[in-house]
């Protein structure tokens, strides 16, 4: 994944660089990260164009909400879900972060060291899953996976029931160990 915000920095030539990197692995594929300046629509095409086979979303992580002040139930994202559902164009999208990053006490040091760590001032774990909850079941047919399995670890039937709802939904279970020890 390229262009990826990160405690308020970019990666510039992240996108082509992983273009580049699939394109010497003829068995690997990249996915484009959106740059919030410019039109995601438009920057999709573009992507899609060049040799991308998806994009990779952060937008629903609650340190893009605290950076933005906006998640994936913002406009702009609502007309690049309905491109995206039409077009079927895959997704990888990060939607929420572990229930113990609302609480410092428990938190894991990479998590503080990374900015992840949230206070009063951001919504809850579950707002962030009610925000993605509502749009998934607006477009029911995007091709999406939720990245570190959503962190829906904790309520495995809660992401079963949003799977049979949303036939294009997967998820997955990359590297995040409070995943393995919740399940």
């Amino acid at each position: 994944q390229g262009l990826m915000h990160c405690n308020g920095e970019y990666y510039p030539t992240g996108n082509e660089d992983a273009l580049e990197i699939s394109k010497l692995l003829s068995e690997s594929y990249a996915f484009a990260g959106l740059d919030h300046n410019r039109d995601f629509i438009e920057q999709t095409k573009e992507y899609m164009a060049n040799g991308f086979r998806g994009i990779k979303l952060l937008g629903g992580k609650p340190s893009e909400w605290r950076y933005f002040g906006y998640t994936y139930d913002h406009p702009r994202f609502e007309e690049f879900f309905s491109y995206c559902e039409a077009e079927q164009i895959p997704l990888m999208i990060h939607n929420n972060d572990p229930k113990i990053n609302w609480d410092i006490e428990k938190a894991t040091t990479r998590a503080i060291e990374q900015g992840w760590v949230y206070d009063e001032k951001v919504p809850s774990q579950e707002w962030f899953f009610e925000q993605l909850e509502q749009v998934l079941l607006r477009h029911p047919k995007l091709r999406a996976s939720l990245a570190h399995f959503g962190f829906y670890a904790d309520d495995i039937q809660r992401v079963e029931r949003l799977m049979e709802a949303c036939p294009g939904l997967y998820v997955d279970i990359t590297p995040a160990i409070c995943i393995y020890t919740q399940l």
